[in-house]
């Protein structure tokens, strides 16, 4: 995130550069270096190659924030992460 004298900014609209650091790890991962193609919710080969690399990359992040791997959801957006707070929000504040 850019950051300018103790100021963030928050307005990329997806815009900010990968971290180096997370480059070097896709680029160093065997499955990234093979498969960099396919939809992980389809079921040919390339789409089942997609999911494991989807799949270990929750595995990944779950470790580093100590959390488990189902817990997490990956979105594709900022508008997509903001409706699923709002639609868990609305499902706990539901009677009964």
């Amino acid at each position: 995130m850019g950051q300018a004298r103790g100021k963030a900014y928050l307005d990329a609209n997806a815009g900010i550069p990968l971290d180096l650091e997370y480059w070097s790890q896709l680029l160093l991962s065997e499955s990234s270096k093979k498969n960099l193609l396919g939809n992980a919710s389809s079921i040919h080969d390339w789409g089942r190659r997609a999911r494991r690399m989807v799949s270990e990359a929750r595995e990944n992040v779950a470790r580093s924030l100590g959390a488990h791997p189902h817990d997490l959801t990956f979105v594709s957006s900022g508008t997509e992460a903001n409706q699923c707070v709002i639609h868990t929000i609305f499902q706990e504040l539901k009677p009964g």
